[in-house]
């Protein structure tokens, strides 16, 4: 029962740790440059912007309650293994490569300081610096591990506050 306490209290700590240095991580990519090129027109599809990829939403912030992992913002998805993982609206590639925590993990800039992220992906379609339309193809589902199996985890961001992605979304 000690070795598994420890074992959970190490996990949560690393966790914490791979949140706070993702945070840091996208406030730098907020005061890089670039911001200004992005067209503007993100908030004006609240409610509208399509899911990622098809398939259920396994877990919200709101869902998480008491759980320790409750620094996680954005939701969960179920996918199928290698099933085509698309970017909600156009942007720039900010980020793309493997993130403690996150595993392999895309995050595109739309401009006016709004961010998604997607991570445990199986494969990054898309590189650091590319442009995407929306629709396109940034990755290949992966595996949530714990989690829930084949699927993703999104974010959405502004100014490096989290936003609930179902608010954003238009899930049906």
């Amino acid at each position: 029962m000690h070795r598994e306490k420890e074992f959970y209290t190490k996990a949560v700590k690393e966790l914490k740790e791979a949140s706070k240095a993702l945070s840091e991580t996208m406030m730098h990519l907020e005061m890089g440059e670039g911001e200004r090129r992005l067209g503007k027109g993100f908030v004006e599809m609240k409610g509208k912007l399509p899911l990622p990829l098809k398939g259920k939403i396994l877990r919200d912030v709101k869902q998480f309650g008491s759980n320790p992992f409750i620094h996680r913002r954005g939701i969960y998805i179920k996918g199928t293994p290698e099933e085509k993982v698309r970017s909600v609206f156009p942007g720039k590639v900010d980020y793309s490569g493997w993130f403690k925590g996150y595993g392999q993990l895309v995050i595109i800039n739309h401009g006016s300081h709004y961010f998604t992220l997607f991570a445990h992906l199986a494969e990054r379609i898309k590189e650091k610096g590319e442009m995407v339309s929306g629709g396109e193809e940034v990755g290949l589902v992966g595996d949530l591990g714990w989690h829930g199996g084949p699927g993703i985890y999104f974010e959405i961001r502004k100014g490096g506050v989290h936003l609930d992605p179902k608010r954003w979304l238009k899930i049906e």
